[in-house]
């Protein structure tokens, strides 16, 4: 599955999105769907030289199938390279971003 990020880096977004699938594990969020904690995005991985990131989740599966489980590889582009002002994969941010301590963050 591919993913670009216009907004924010990829650390964020996998936070975000493992918080949305832990909340719609417990059915705080209803959507009708059956999610479970164990779905969320693991083995992250960044390179923010290069402006990607992966990671992958694993999808329990029901029916008539060949396999109980899927495996979904996720990656995602940043689209927000050049644009330094909201670019968190710029080199200026970076730095300015490790020195205040920024977690994940390397200069």
């Amino acid at each position: 599955m591919i993913g670009y990020m216009e907004e924010r880096c990829a650390r964020d977004w996998h936070n975000e999105i493992n918080g949305w699938i832990s909340e719609l594990s417990i059915g705080i969020i209803a959507d009708g769907c059956a999610w479970n904690d164990s779905e969320t995005l693991e083995l992250f991985e960044e390179d923010m030289s290069k402006g990607i990131a992966s990671c992958r989740s694993v999808h329990s599966r029901t029916g008539i199938i060949s396999s109980n489980e899927i495996i979904i590889h996720h990656l995602w582009v940043a689209m927000n390279m050049g644009q330094t002002s909201r670019n968190p994969y710029s080199p200026a941010k970076n730095t300015k971003r490790a020195q205040e301590g920024g977690k994940g963050i390397t200069a």
